[in-house]
């Protein structure tokens, strides 16, 4: 029988024939396969599932026809998250993916993607209303490439409008009651403990006789909007009704005098909702704590001057509220530095409809780029030289809620252009020396760096005094143009800067550093001041063209 398979082989080679006898697909749960020669199916009925081109992780087969079907498998899911672990499918020029593609369905309407995409690449869809299936279709003509995996996942309390559902999956709409008597507790909605519910009523008793407020903290809020919220919303007891996004903020009710309980009703069946309530002793001055929790809730400007930091939205890990405005400053501790690298750890800033960063929340980059929709992994930020800070702002409108992001943030240093150790080797180096009682620096502004040397006068002198001239007034940034002193204590290129610097005990000479980034012309007076010491320095050396020499100085 081998001899007879190994022979089929051989003349199968042999006369340049190729059969194509079948592939083998992989399937995940909740995802079924169904595979023929060229032809392929997968069923995702489950909330996640996988979904791959023929062959996957090995190039997909010439000509192939695969349908790829994502069945609704819950009445409140109306969306579904496309996340790109693979995708690599032919694309050809001028072709607008006419050869080799996957057809997505979104709602009623259908779109092709080719090329290459990378890795955490994500797409939100949408049932079609009258539909709960989605269809999804790959083809391929004589090119092969290594192909795709997608993550699918639907997303539950996704309808923004009331569920429509078929006889066989219509729930019965079960009464709902909830009873909170403790200092602290939570208001869920759904909470899983009863079917379907249109209606559900908490009842908070005061936990104690000097429990005046109850401060409710919106983890996450997103009820349908509607006009004046007369449809889906949240019943306060004073009569406000809630809706829309609000997860993220808080919000204070007081206890009436004459009763022990409060009620809060939610009313629809599409809200969602994680709401901790606690129950406060007082100061009971309503007005007061609402002014203040509004004043700290947008104070969320953040500093980072250290060669990492961690960059969150208010609140994280729970939901961001609305409106916020956040400027991030990144100070960066090295001249060398002119890239960042961001880890996003988690970013999820909503959902996004239209799918641009125009509307909704959006975190903004330098240089304005914008991104809105789930990323994953390391991107690389370029920044422009002499630019500090370097400014991220988050954004978020009252319509778009979301768990926000973590994002860690680390220099990068030596990637300005021309910088090798701290120094940009492409630019020439200098040495200047001064000896006399009064002299001068004057380095040319082509240079990067120059070490500037100073030499005693005589055995008397222990200090010199610095002092900067120039023939127009200068104002360059300190940090990026300055002299080092022997103490390291940096003295800026201005003309108001006048310094006082102290020989080092046992040494006749001192070095200055000078470095440089924005060419200013300058002179630096060096007046060296005898009968300064304050006691005689013991280790000097007579010799015959001075009278005393110095120490030797390396070289």
């Amino acid at each position: 029988m081998k001899s007879l398979l190994l022979c089929a082989v051989f003349a199968f080679v042999h006369f340049g024939i190729v059969f194509t006898l079948g592939y083998n697909t992989q399937s995940t749960p909740g995802t079924t396969t169904e595979t023929h020669s060229k032809v392929c199916k997968q069923t995702v009925s489950e909330q996640y599932g996988l979904i791959h081109s023929p062959n996957f992780p090995e190039k997909y087969p010439r000509y192939s026809r695969c349908q790829y079907l994502v069945e609704k498998y819950s009445p409140d899911a109306c969306d579904v998250k496309l996340t790109i672990h693979t995708f690599e499918v032919t694309r050809m020029a001028f072709t607008n993916c006419s050869e080799d593609f996957l057809e997505i369905q979104d709602g009623t309407k259908r779109f092709r993607i080719c090329g290459d995409l990378p890795r955490g690449t994500k797409k939100f869809l949408s049932f079609p209303p009258d539909s709960d299936k989605l269809e999804f279709n790959f083809r391929s003509t004589f090119h092969q490439k290594n192909g795709f995996e997608i993550e699918v996942k639907q997303l539950p309390f996704s309808c923004r409008k009331r569920v429509t559902t078929t006889p066989a999956t219509t729930r019965t709409s079960v009464p709902c009651t909830r009873t909170v008597t403790g200092r602290q507790g939570f208001l869920r909605f759904p909470d899983g403990e009863d079917g379907a519910s249109d209606r559900c009523t908490y009842t908070i008793r005061r936990s104690e006789p000097r429990a005046c407020l109850l401060q409710m903290d919106f983890t996450t809020f997103e009820v349908p909007q509607s006009s004046e919220c007369n449809q889906d919303h949240l019943l306060l007891p004073d009569g406000q009704k809630l809706c829309g996004v609000l997860g993220g903020n808080r919000k204070y009710i007081e206890f009436p005098s004459s009763t022990d309980e409060l009620v809060i009703t939610s009313v629809g069946p599409s809200n969602s909702f994680n709401i901790q309530v606690t129950q406060l002793p007082g100061p009971c001055d309503l007005s007061a704590a609402s002014n203040f929790t509004e004043r700290m809730l947008h104070q969320c400007d953040q500093t980072f001057r250290s060669p990492t930091a961690t960059l969150t939205t208010p609140g994280y890990p729970n939901s961001f509220g609305p409106n916020y405005r956040c400027v991030y400053q990144v100070y960066r501790p090295d001249i060398s530095v002119c890239s960042l690298e961001l880890e996003f750890v988690d970013f999820d800033l909503g959902k996004h409809n239209p799918a641009g960063c125009d509307h909704g929340a959006y975190l903004e980059l330098p240089g304005k780029n914008r991104l809105c929709h789930d990323i994953e992994g390391k991107m690389i930020v370029i920044v422009p030289e002499f630019k500090d800070p370097v400014v991220f702002e988050f954004v978020s409108d009252s319509l778009t809620s979301g768990k926000g992001f973590r994002i860690e943030l680390q220099h990068l240093p030596n990637t300005c252009p021309g910088f090798g150790s701290h120094i940009p080797k492409s630019l020439p180096r200098c040495y200047q020396e001064v000896s006399y009682y009064t002299g001068w620096f004057n380095p040319s502004p082509s240079v990067a760096t120059c070490e500037l040397l100073v030499r005693r006068a005589d055995p008397t002198v222990c200090k010199v005094m610095l002092q900067v001239t120039a023939r127009t007034f200068i104002s360059v940034p300190c940090s990026y143009n300055y002299i080092e002193l022997p103490d390291g204590i940096r003295m800026c290129i201005a003309v108001t800067e006048r310094r006082e610097v102290e020989f080092e005990e046992g040494y006749n000479f001192m070095i200055l550093n000078y470095v440089n980034w924005h060419n200013p012309e300058f002179n630096v007076i060096v007046d060296q001041i005898p009968n300064s010491c304050r006691v005689q320095r013991s280790d000097l050396m007579t010799s015959p063209s001075t009278g005393w020499t110095w120490k030797v100085m390396p070289r």
